[in-house]
This record gives C-alpha cells, sequence and structure tokens, in this order.
C-alpha cells in the first residue's frame, strides 16, 4: 500500500503540473493573430479563438481563415512545439496529393480516398509547427462512450472509414503505429484520420514501444524492432470490438496488467477469443476480428482482406452518423444585477416549428388575422415562460455548483491534510519497520566486525613480529656496513695525509727545481750575452777582413791592366770573374784549406760558416730551455 500511495501521488503531482502547463500555452495562444505570409502564399493569415482540445503532442484550436481583413471559413489549428522529419516528409505528399485528386474533380475517377483529414497548410511559426485542417464536430472516442443502440449496417460504414485510412498508409508502405479512437473524427458523414505523429516508412530501422498500450500488438511490447505493418491490423481489431461492443477489448488496471494480458494471448487465446464471439454481429466478422488478433503476426489479415470482408457484409449505402450533442450554451456575464442571459446555438426542435411557421406566415401573406398572431405570441410567451424557468433552474445549477465547488475544495483541503497525515504516519512506520529489520542486520554486522577486529589483530601482531625481525636483521647489516665504511674512512684519511705530505715535498721540489732553473737561465743568459757580444767582435773582424781583401784585388786589377783600352778592360774583367766563380764553386764543393801560400780566399764563406753554427747552439740551447720549463710546469701541476 505504501508504494501505490506513493505512485498515486505522483502521478497527481504530474498532473497537475501538466495541466497547468498546457492551460498556460493555451491561454498566449488564445485570440492571437498569426501572420506569416510569404511569397508563396500570401494569404496565410489566421485567428485563434478557443480551445478545441489537447493531446501529447500538443492543442488543437478553433481557428478563422482571414483574407483581407474579413474572416472567411472555420478551419481546425494543431500547434506543437516538434514535428519529426518523417512527419513533415509525410504531411508534404499528403497535401500533394489532397491536392490533385481530393480537391479537383477531374481526377475524380482515378481518385482513392485517403480517408485522412484534409490539411490545407503547414508552416513553421515562432518556432511551433502549425497544421491547418478541416474542422470536424466529434470523435471516435465519444461516439463510443454514448454508447448508442445503432444499427450494425451503420456501424459497419464506421469501420469501413477507418479501415480506408490505414489501407491508404499501407498501400504507401506506412505503418501509422497509434490507432485509437481519439485519432479519427467525424467531418461531415464519415470518420477520418487526424493523428499521424508516428507514421514511419516499413523499410526503415523502428524504434520500440511506442503508440498506447490497450492497443498494442505483442511484438511491441516484447521490445522487438523488426515488426511490420501487422501491428497496424492488431490495433484495429482491438477498435473493431470497442466500436461493436462500445467497451476495450482488454481491461486492466493499470499498464503492467494490461501487457501481461497482452502477452498471456500469445501462450493460450481462449479468452480474448470468447469474449469476440460474445458481440452481437455477424459470425464472419467475429471470425475476421480473431484473425485480426492472431499472436503470430504473419497470419494476421492484410487491409485489402479485411476490405474485401467489410464490402461483402456491408452496402455502400451511406448511413449519416448522427450527432447527439446537447445543445452548447453559452452563458454570459450579467451587468447591472440582472439575470444571466443565455443564447441557445441549437434551438430544440418544437421551437424550431414555431418559429419558422411565424416567419412563412408573415412572408406569404400580411392579410392574416390577429387573432392568429395573438395565438402564436402567446405560445411565444409560454416559451419564454419555459425559458425564464430554465434560467431559474439554470442560476440554481449555478448556485449548488457553487456550493459543490466549495465542498470540493473543502474535500481537498482535508484530503491535503489528510495526505499530510499519511505521508508522516508513513514515514514513522517505515522509520519503525528499518529499525525493527536494521536491528538483527546490525547485531550480526558487529558480531561480524569484532571477528574481523581479533583476526586482523592476530594478523598484525604476527606481522609486526615478522617485521621486527627483518628490522633486527637489516640493523646488524647496516652496522656492519657502517664499522666498515668507518674503517674505510681511517684508511682514506691517512691516504690523504700521505698525499698532502708528498704534495708538500712535490711543491718543496718544484720551488727548488724552478730555483735551479732559474739559475740556470740566468747562467745561459749570461751567456747567451757574452757569445752575442763575441759574434759582434768576430763580425767586426770579418768585416775588416772582407775590406781588406777587396782593396787587395782592386789592386791586383789595376796591376794586371797595362792597357787602357775599355774593351780589354772588360775581357780581362770578365776573366778574372771566371776565375773567382770557380774558385767559388770549389769551395763550396771541398771545405776550405787554409795553406800558407794561398792567401787569397772567401772570406764571405767563412763568416756564413761561423754564423749558423753559432744559431744552431743559440737554437739547440733555447730549445733545452723551454723543454725544462714545460716538464716544471707538468710537474708542479700535478
Amino acid at each position: 500500500m505504501n508504494s501505490q500511495h506513493k505512485f498515486v501521488f505522483r502521478l497527481i503531482f504530474i498532473q497537475y503540473f501538466l495541466q497547468n502547463k498546457m492551460q498556460q500555452t493555451q491561454q498566449n495562444w488564445q485570440g492571437k493573430q498569426i501572420n506569416a505570409a510569404t511569397l508563396d502564399n500570401p494569404n496565410r493569415n489566421y485567428k485563434i479563438e478557443s480551445v478545441l482540445g489537447s493531446g501529447s503532442q500538443g492543442s488543437v484550436y478553433l481557428g478563422k481563415h482571414i483574407i483581407n481583413n474579413f474572416q472567411q471559413n472555420n478551419v481546425a489549428m494543431k500547434i506543437q512545439s516538434y514535428m519529426s522529419e518523417q512527419e513533415i516528409q509525410f504531411l508534404k505528399s499528403l497535401i500533394l496529393y489532397q491536392k490533385q485528386y481530393e480537391g479537383n474533380k477531374q481526377n475524380a475517377q482515378s481518385y482513392n480516398p485517403s480517408q485522412i483529414v484534409r490539411i490545407f497548410d503547414f508552416f513553421q511559426y515562432n518556432e511551433f509547427w502549425i497544421l491547418v485542417m478541416e474542422l470536424g464536430t466529434q470523435d471516435l472516442y465519444k461516439f463510443i462512450q454514448q454508447k448508442q443502440q445503432l444499427p450494425i449496417q451503420q456501424l459497419g460504414q464506421v469501420l469501413k472509414q477507418i479501415t480506408k485510412s490505414i489501407a491508404f498508409l499501407h498501400d504507401n508502405q506506412l505503418i501509422h503505429r497509434d490507432i485509437k479512437p481519439e485519432n479519427y473524427i467525424l467531418i461531415g458523414d464519415e470518420y477520418k484520420l487526424i493523428d499521424f505523429g508516428l507514421v514511419t516508412t516499413q523499410f526503415r530501422q523502428k524504434t520500440t514501444n511506442v503508440g498506447t498500450v490497450l492497443y498494442q500488438a505483442p511484438e511491441l511490447i516484447t521490445n522487438q524492432n523488426n515488426y511490420t505493418q501487422t501491428i497496424d491490423i492488431w490495433s484495429l481489431g482491438c477498435l473493431f470490438y470497442e466500436i461493436l461492443s462500445g467497451q476495450p477489448l482488454i481491461q486492466g488496471i493499470n499498464q503492467d496488467q494490461v501487457q501481461k494480458m497482452i502477452l498471456a494471448h500469445k501462450q493460450d487465446c481462449t479468452a480474448i477469443n470468447l469474449r469476440i464471439n460474445s458481440l452481437s454481429c455477424n459470425k464472419e466478422i467475429k471470425d475476421m476480428i480473431v484473425r485480426m488478433l492472431d499472436p503470430n503476426p504473419e497470419n494476421r489479415l492484410q487491409c485489402q482482406q479485411i476490405m474485401e470482408i467489410l464490402d461483402s457484409k456491408f452496402s455502400l449505402q451511406k448511413f449519416p452518423i448522427i450527432n447527439n450533442f446537447p445543445p452548447q450554451v453559452n452563458i454570459l456575464k450579467a451587468q447591472n444585477n440582472q439575470l444571466p442571459i443565455i443564447q441557445y446555438q441549437q434551438i430544440p426542435q418544437q421551437q424550431q416549428g414555431i418559429v419558422m411557421q411565424f416567419n412563412q406566415q408573415n412572408q406569404q401573406s400580411n392579410s392574416q388575422s390577429l387573432v392568429e398572431i395573438q395565438k402564436q405570441l402567446a405560445q411565444q410567451q409560454t416559451l419564454l415562460e419555459s425559458i425564464t424557468t430554465n434560467f431559474t433552474l439554470l442560476s440554481a445549477f449555478l448556485q449548488d455548483s457553487k456550493k459543490m465547488m466549495n465542498e470540493v475544495q473543502k474535500e481537498q483541503g482535508q484530503q491535503k491534510i489528510e495526505i499530510n497525515q499519511i505521508k508522516n504516519g508513513l514515514k514513522a512506520e517505515i522509520q519503525n519497520i528499518l529499525v525493527e529489520k536494521l536491528e538483527p542486520y546490525q547485531n550480526n554486522t558487529c558480531s561480524k566486525l569484532d571477528k574481523l577486529f581479533e583476526e586482523q589483530k592476530t594478523i598484525m601482531i604476527d606481522q609486526q613480529q615478522q617485521l621486527l625481525v627483518q628490522n633486527k636483521d637489516i640493523m646488524t647489516l647496516i652496522q656492519q656496513s657502517i664499522t666498515n665504511k668507518l674503517q674505510d674512512q681511517e684508511e682514506f684519511q691517512k691516504i690523504l695525509k700521505e698525499s698532502f705530505n708528498n704534495q708538500e715535498q712535490l711543491k718543496q721540489l718544484t720551488q727548488e727545481s724552478f730555483d735551479k732553473q732559474e739559475q740556470q737561465i740566468t747562467i745561459i743568459k749570461k751567456s747567451l750575452e757574452e757569445n752575442s757580444k763575441e759574434l759582434k767582435e768576430f763580425y767586426e773582424k770579418l768585416n775588416n777582413y772582407y775590406h781588406q781583401i777587396q782593396k787587395e784585388k782592386q789592386q791586383n786589377t789595376t796591376k794586371l791592366l797595362p792597357n787602357k783600352n775599355p774593351d780589354n778592360f772588360q775581357q780581362q774583367s770578365e776573366k778574372i770573374n771566371q776565375k773567382n766563380s770557380n774558385q767559388q764553386q770549389n769551395q763550396n764543393n771541398q771545405p776550405p784549406i787554409c795553406n800558407n801560400d794561398q792567401k787569397i780566399y772567401d772570406g764571405q764563406f767563412l763568416k756564413n760558416a761561423l754564423i749558423t753554427k753559432k744559431k744552431k747552439k743559440s737554437n739547440e740551447q733555447q730549445r733545452l730551455l723551454t723543454d725544462k720549463i714545460q716538464l716544471i710546469k707538468v710537474q708542479y701541476n700535478s
């Protein structure tokens, strides 16, 4: 009971919320003028007057088509916030078909009636989709609810009309998926299909669990997405039974129960078939409905077969559908404390006859007697008195309705109080139940937790002992390693001390070697200076000697020239130069030999030889010095 209460409360809240939202949207649309004219359709101008009905996808309003600021014929305008791409494509093709055949008498021979409400226009306006349709009077659901005892021939015409619309869709490879009485409306003397929001193609990937539960086929309940047009045949069979009997075929308390009854039909068909066979109609019609409701989709009838059976059993004569709606009464508000004024849109038949007679007599002749007119006036007075009595009855009815509304409001307040009390009681009961049910679980969990805690304690103690042993071993190893490292450190310190001492000794040695080298360098520099002095002196001697030799050569040349002829002189000088060149070549090939007899030799050669020797010695001494300096630097750096 607690779960049921909660479910009911949720449903009531959701219904209340949706009703308020729908009422707000309907109030916003009422009295609004829609001007959506385009170049293709310049007369797209409508005015919304009142609400005709509402559904899951949107609301239907009474509208007037306005052309050149004049109100023309009445239309039904369905306004919805969303429209699928499939529905848009279907509407476009349907409008083209209806314009070509239903609106053109020339194509009447090839006309296959769609039995779908005539759609004049559909367009998008401020993110809303608007359908402009024929205006109907009564839907099929209200026709069934009135439970009229009509002849079977008239009901057969209704069955044929609703089947034609589905046959038209099936011929175009479409599936409706939402056949129910609310989706058919009486237009003239025929019922037409007015809702096609779930229409889809047969070969497209389809969604599951669509439509209304009372008319769903078993394959939809089992979430099969490979269903075909046979789901519409199942829905038609349910609707046929409801039209012929006046009540639904499958009656359940809630959705789950209805779905269970439909699925049970797959296992055992006797319960539903017995209900079908109890209908008061021909056996062939009963057998047709049984075959339409076959659990196996492949064994169900097709629309063409159903139409053939209906045509064979019901004649083509059209029987008018009687609209038994009560006269619509518009009660205007009272002004200046007067009684409310009632406007009858539909006058009873007796009153209509009297008024018509009065008008006809006035039109035929003005020579009627005043007595007859007075009689008619008396009759009219009686009618007025009946109307006044109706006024009084209506006023009393209004007062009673106000009292009833006050009582209903009081009852609603009491129900709210009771609901709050029930909620509080439910909360207390739930708490008590939870406490009662949780106590044993708490005790069991506490005992289990205690056991687990003790086991964990023992396991932790064992683990700690093992860890202590391991830590001791590790500590011993660490101590040993530390002692070894300390020993190594002492040895390393000793080595460092020795190396430090060696470094000091090396520094002393390097300083001593550096001092010695500096002394050697100073000695070498002195020796180089002395050598350079000697070289200078020797070079001066050689120059003096060279000048003396040149003077002697000049003197010898003057002695050897007896004649002063320039030609002879040139010849003699050339001879002397040849001799000197030969002597120089011999001196270059052989080492110079100074004999006592030979006084003249080449002094320049001796000079060059002495200079080269001195240079070689100086270069060797410099090279030795540089090598020693580099060795000293390397030793010092190391």
